[in-house]
């Protein structure tokens, strides 16, 4: 029996801890909004690229500054696709992001995780039986598709410590 759901890649120490200071002294200087959709969640957003709808009526554009395009980078070449949209989410300890599937409109998720360690948990949409607990190492990147993507929901539950996700997508 698989251990992850099929479509799930991780991959530990895609960046090196110098690339996880430099990139945490840019995020640490952005403002961040909270997430309507997820009240007592904690959790704490910036987009850029195409605006998400649940935080914006209107579809618009902010760049992907330069100091992340690196990053960006990295990990189009590691998912061979474009990834123009990023979100960045800030986990304060304590937040957490509930049972989700990530936007309907692009079938793959590629997302990099800063500062500490988390759990990843997947369930199956259909009768949420089986339950999939992964860890995911700081400075580690992972990679939602496939069957992972289509039918299966997951969720960070509550961090014991602060992170950072930069969640990398094509256009939605």
């Amino acid at each position: 029996m698989n251990t992850t759901p099929e479509g799930f890649k991780l991959v530990e120490n895609f960046i090196s801890v110098g690339d996880e200071k430099k990139i945490k002294k840019i995020l640490d200087k952005l403002d961040y909004w909270p997430v309507p959709s997820e009240p007592g969640g904690g959790r704490v957003v910036k987009f850029f690229g195409y605006r998400h709808a649940v935080m914006s009526k209107a579809s618009s554009v902010v760049f992907i500054p330069e100091s992340l395009q690196v990053l960006g980078e990295k990990c189009e070449k590691f998912v061979k696709a474009s990834l123009p949209q990023v979100l960045i989410s800030r986990y304060p300890v304590g937040s957490f992001i509930d049972w989700h599937q990530d936007a309907r409109h692009d079938p793959i998720t590629v997302a990099v995780s800063l500062e500490s360690d988390c759990t990843l948990e997947f369930r199956k949409i259909k009768n949420h039986k089986r339950l999939i607990r992964i860890k995911i190492p700081r400075r580690s990147v992972y990679v939602i598709s496939g069957e992972a993507w289509h039918s299966w929901e997951h969720r960070v539950p509550t961090v014991e410590s602060f992170r950072y996700s930069l969640t990398w997508r094509r256009n939605l």
